[in-house]
């Protein structure tokens, strides 16, 4: 018996649930114990999204990031668009904030989804 199915074994001995879905990064089969599903093979906890497949605690600190990342560069061409008085560079700066906020909407919607949280984007 390889050592990794020897581990298997063991979360099932432990009392873990074996899942029927399977790790979104590696594909192993996922475990339930205490209420946290886990990865033995990541070594990383998973979890449900409603309406989406599982994801790993790792990929929901990227999307926190990417948030922050947005308005980050929204606020910077935001200073852009006020320093500049050239019409085909506030156009320009103008159809890239739109598709700043674009995609900031689709990353805030996924992080309601995620965290259960009402965000108000004011």
């Amino acid at each position: 018996m390889n050592d990794r199915v020897k581990e298997l074994a063991t979360l099932l001995r432990s009392g873990a649930k074996m899942l029927s879905e399977a790790c979104p990064i590696c594909g192993t089969p996922l475990f339930e114990k205490s209420g946290k599903i886990w990865c033995p093979t990541c070594k990383r906890e998973v979890i449900r999204v409603p309406g989406h497949s599982m994801m790993q605690l790792g990929e929901i600190e990227t999307l926190l990031e990417l948030k922050k990342l947005m308005f980050d560069k929204i606020r910077s061409l935001m200073n852009d668009l006020l320093a500049s008085t050239d019409l085909g560079t506030v156009t320009h700066i103008t159809e890239a904030i739109r598709l700043q906020l674009d995609t900031l909407q689709k990353v805030l919607d996924l992080n309601r989804q995620i965290m259960g949280e009402k965000c108000k984007t004011s």
